[in-house]
C-alpha cells in the first residue's frame, strides 16, 4: 500500500539524501515551497528510511537538554571501516547521526554517544579480550554505541548477522544480562539524558 506525505527538509541535508532511497524519479516528489517536499506514492518503510535520513540529530537533542556539546562529523571511510571491522551494517538512525556529529558529550565530555572510533576500538575489544571469553557470554551479537560510565554498555542486537531492529539494549556489567531498556535510539538518547531511563 502506498501513501502519500509531506515533510520539511533540514537546510543542512542535501536533496541527494532522496536518491539514497530510490527517488530518482523527480515526479515522485513535488518542492511545495522552500525545503518543504510532497511524497506521492511510497511505502511506509519508505517514508520511515526516509525520516531516518533527514532527522536533525542534534535539534532534537537540544529540543530537551542544552547541557551537551557535538563535534565534526564522522566521515564516510570512518563508517565503512567500522562496519569491514565489526562486519555488521551500522543502524540508519546511529549512521546518521554520526554523519552529523561524531558523538554526543555530557559537559564533562563524557559520551552519550561514542564516536565511530570508540564504537570500533570498544566494541573489538569487548568481542576479543581473552579473559572477559571466561567471564561473560560472547559479544558478537551486540553493537554497542555508548556506557553508562559505571561500566554498563548500551548498544543494538545483532541477529543473524544484521541489526533487525530499533531497539536498544543494556549490559550489565556485574551479572553478564542484556536487557531491552528503549524501543529506539531517539527514545534512549531522551530518556538517559533527561534520567526517565535508569539502571
Amino acid at each position: 500500500m502506498s501513501h502519500n506525505f509531506e515533510i520539511k527538509l533540514d537546510k543542512n541535508i542535501s536533496y541527494q539524501a532522496l536518491f539514497l532511497l530510490g527517488f530518482q524519479n523527480e515526479t515522485m516528489y513535488t518542492i511545495l515551497e522552500e525545503d518543504i517536499v510532497n511524497f506521492e506514492n511510497i511505502t511506509l518503510d519508505s517514508k520511515e528510511s526516509l525520516r531516518c535520513i533527514l532527522m536533525d540529530w542534534k535539534s532534537y537533542v537540544d529540543s530537551f537538554t542544552l547541557d551537551v556539546h557535538y563535534t565534526e562529523p564522522t566521515t564516510t571511510e570512518q563508517l565503512d571501516e567500522a562496519e569491514k571491522k565489526l562486519n555488521v551494517k551500522l543502524p540508519t538512525k546511529l549512521s546518521n547521526l554520526l554523519k552529523q556529529t561524531n558523538g554526543i558529550y555530557d559537559q564533562f565530555n563524557c559520551p552519550y554517544v561514542w564516536s565511530t572510533n570508540k564504537i570500533i576500538e570498544d566494541n573489538l575489544f569487548f568481542r576479543n579480550f581473552e579473559d572477559y571469553k571466561n567471564l561473560y557470554m560472547p559479544f558478537d551479537h551486540l553493537l554497542f554505541f555508548s556506557d553508562s560510565g559505571c561500566g554498563d554498555l548500551f548498544g543494538f542486537s545483532i541477529l543473524n548477522g544484521q541489526v533487525q531492529t530499533d531497539a536498544i539494549f543494556v549490559w550489565n556489567h556485574e551479572t553478564d544480562s542484556r536487557n531491552w531498556i528503549a524501543s529506539s535510539l531517539e527514545a534512549f538518547l531522551k530518556g538517559w539524558i533527561t534520567g526517565g531511563i535508569s539502571i
